[in-house]
This record gives C-alpha cells, sequence and structure tokens, in this order.
C-alpha cells in the first residue's frame, strides 16, 4: 500500500505497513453478581487498519514539515502515533445476556438507538419465522455500525478485507447473525423517499455473502449473513 505525498522537494512516494488493532469495550455494574437489564450495554468491537509513524519516520527520515503534512491530509491518532487507514465499529450482543433479561431483540437495542431498534426488529422476525438454523443459539448479533476508508484510498477490496479479517482472527469460532443498515426511509419527508446509507458498501456486503432484507414492519433495507459464514470466506 504506497501514498503519495506532496512536499516542497517534489512528490514522495511512501510505503506503508498495515496493521490490525482490535479493541473490546463492555461495562458490566455490580461485580460478582451482575443484574441483567434492558440498560446493559452492548459489547463494542473497535477495529483500525493502521501504519506506524515511527516506521515511517525510520525510513524515510521525516522533517517535521513531512509529518505535519501528513496530518494535514490523512487520519492520524497522534497519541498513538499511527496513521489511520480505515476503521470500523461493530456492537455486539449476546443472545444468552438477552435470555436472561427475557426481553425481544427489539426491547433490548431500541434502548441504544434507533438504527439498533430496527436491526432488533429483524433479529425478532428470524426467530418468529424461524429463518436461518437458529442462528442466534449460544450466539450473538452483530450490527456493522461504521466503516469508514479514508478518502485517499480507493481500493474497495480494504474494508472487504478488513471486515473478513476481523471475523477470521478477532471474532473467531462466534456464530450468530451480521447485519448493516444499508438503507433508511425519510419518514419526515410526505413521499418516504430513499435515502442509500453506502452504495458501494453494499456491494462489497454482497460481494461476500450478504442477503439484502426488508423487515415487515419497517422499510429500512437490511443486509444480513450467518456470522460463521464470514469467517470461512
Amino acid at each position: 500500500m504506497i501514498i503519495n505525498l506532496l512536499t516542497p522537494d517534489g512528490s514522495l512516494k511512501i510505503d506503508l505497513l498495515p496493521s490490525v488493532i482490535h479493541k473490546t469495550h463492555c461495562e458490566l455494574l455490580d461485580f460478582p453478581e451482575v443484574k441483567l437489564d434492558s440498560d446493559v450495554y452492548p459489547i463494542i468491537h473497535s477495529i483500525t487498519l493502521v501504519s506506524s509513524l515511527e516506521i515511517i519516520r525510520d525510513e524515510y527520515r521525516n522533517t517535521e514539515q513531512i509529518e505535519e503534512l501528513l496530518k494535514e491530509k490523512y487520519w492520524v491518532d497522534e497519541e498513538m502515533d499511527q496513521l489511520v487507514i480505515a476503521k470500523m465499529t461493530i456492537t455486539e450482543f449476546p443472545d444468552l445476556w438477552r435470555d436472561q433479561m427475557n426481553v425481544t431483540w427489539s426491547y433490548w437495542l431500541d434502548t441504544v438507538d434507533g438504527d439498533h431498534m430496527v436491526i432488533g426488529l429483524r433479529a425478532d422476525e428470524i426467530l418468529e419465522r424461524e429463518l436461518y438454523d437458529a442462528p442466534f443459539i449460544d450466539g450473538s448479533l452483530y450490527y456493522i455500525k461504521d466503516i469508514a476508508l479514508h478518502n485517499s484510498f480507493s481500493n474497495k477490496d480494504i474494508e472487504m478485507n478488513l471486515l473478513r479479517y476481523t471475523f477470521r482472527n478477532f471474532l473467531q469460532s462466534v456464530t450468530g447473525m451480521v447485519f448493516f443498515i444499508a438503507q433508511t426511509i425519510d419518514i419526515e419527508n410526505e413521499t418516504d423517499s430513499k435515502i442509500v446509507k453506502d452504495k458501494k458498501m453494499i456491494e462489497i456486503l454482497e460481494t461476500l455473502g450478504f442477503a439484502r432484507n426488508f423487515n415487515s414492519t419497517v422499510k429500512d433495507l437490511i443486509l444480513e449473513i450467518e456470522a460463521d459464514k464470514l469467517q470461512n470466506l
């Protein structure tokens, strides 16, 4: 992966050495006896594709001016001293927790926000209509909340490979369903106009095997796939 940086001395090609960082955050109160209720937060997975600025400095002997140019054009995490190529956030809701709370998916996820509620309604529909092969037993609901690739990188395989890499290496041996909201409806518009969130992401996810589905109670277009299928791609 190469980036071109225009410097006062001309164009500089920088060969990046990408690595993937996975951070997980979850907060459960009242240790050691946790009482689960619908206010329980999900498990949040933050995945970033980065390149070390320290390695770039050592390799190219960057001046401060060059480093400032990097900060102006690219995402730079100064605290971690990294150039950020892409980032993704996935929320996870274990079915065991839902079962202990004795609530529906939509009831639980509605406490997070409206997008999560839409996903919860679809998960309820999967259970009620017995779709797939009991995917949530001993599994989780995964919602791809956001995938962002810096606009300096045009290779759509980056996002595809980041998602595949995450489920192969960080979310191993998981079961459940993975969802992404591809299209929403503008309910404030009398014509109920469709708002496509990201056409490119629809193509990427369908290439990975995600299927299109409309929940029967809402008009949002949802892309979904069984979690274990992402690990076997």
